[in-house]
């Protein structure tokens, strides 16, 4: 089995490979690294561990430099990377991996394979700090080849799976202008999640939108999918945007509607900065599946 993963500061970024590495008869490992960010605490650290840890179970590796502050350079050089490899029986680690880049993988793979494992690590708990997981956010903006298909004749909608950084959904919102906002919260208790993960800021950029909220586990991937697509299925009559904000494996269920729904459009908001205690601890169950191209 190869594993493709993307080197993470935080701590579960390396407990986690470590966890694999006991779990999985690894052959091949791509790491991914933003060396843009590779400045952030613990970043060449863990990079350096994990040269040693595959090093010494003698897997072998190569590294696919990327630039997180520049998607379209990452789209070329993934897609000479995924044109000169084999990609046979892989490992998608989620943990630490930008949705933006979980989808531009799981489009250049649907070319090669029929289907992808994956395995995905929650933390502990996250940084409860008032400055926020993310800030200094970019304009929201859709991913490339994955921008649906648009009736000027339609109203909006768009579908939020929230997370902890509210300002992203308002950005969403300020910049597309939906008819309706539809939260997909995640339900449960864990990370004090009643109170952080709420959906909607009641900013002024809702005065004139029409808000619905919806609560699932987003960890359940096939349910998420069944719910997401139903949603779509009731607002056929409206162009649809769908973000994913909440956990990272949110974007595979996210990804699976996009596949069986191709006028869905997946967006996204890039930040600039990120929290360097962003998460903590990890828990060692890990939330592993397939997803079927």
């Amino acid at each position: 089995m190869k594993l493709i993963t993307v080197l993470g500061w935080e701590q579960r970024y390396i407990s986690g490979l470590n966890e694999i590495l006991s779990l999985y008869d690894l052959e091949h490992v791509y790491l991914i690294c933003f060396k843009d960010y590779l400045y952030m605490d613990n970043m060449n650290e863990n990079l350096r561990e994990t040269i040693q840890l595959i090093g010494k179970l003698n897997i072998t590796h190569n590294v696919i430099e990327l630039e997180y502050e520049d998607s379209v350079y990452n789209w070329h050089i993934l897609h000479s990377f995924f044109n000169t490899s084999d990609f046979k029986n892989i490992l998608l680690n989620l943990t630490t991996i930008p949705r933006e880049t979980i989808w531009t993988i799981l489009f250049f793979l649907k070319n090669y394979v029929s289907k992808v494992n994956y395995i995905y690590y929650k933390p502990d708990s996250y940084d409860k700090s008032e400055g926020g997981l993310t800030k200094n956010h970019k304009q929201p903006r859709l991913l490339f080849k994955h921008s649906g298909l648009f009736d000027i004749d339609k109203k909006l909608i768009i579908l939020i799976i929230t997370g902890f950084d509210h300002n992203r959904a308002d950005l969403l919102v300020e910049h597309f202008e939906p008819e309706k906002v539809i939260f997909l919260s995640q339900s449960g208790k864990q990370y004090e999640n009643m109170v952080r993960n709420s959906g909607v800021s009641f900013s002024g950029a809702y005065e004139s939108t029409i808000i619905e909220n919806i609560e699932f586990d987003s960890y359940d991937i096939i349910n998420s999918h069944r719910i997401i697509n139903e949603l779509i299925n009731d607002h056929k009559n409206y162009n649809l945007i769908i973000s994913s904000q909440g956990p990272k494996i949110s974007a595979i269920s996210t990804y699976m509607s996009y596949l069986d729904n191709k006028q869905l459009a997946l967006a996204y908001v890039p930040a600039r900065e990120f929290s360097g205690n962003y998460s903590v601890g990890i828990d060692l169950a890990p939330i592993s599946g397939v997803i079927n191209f």
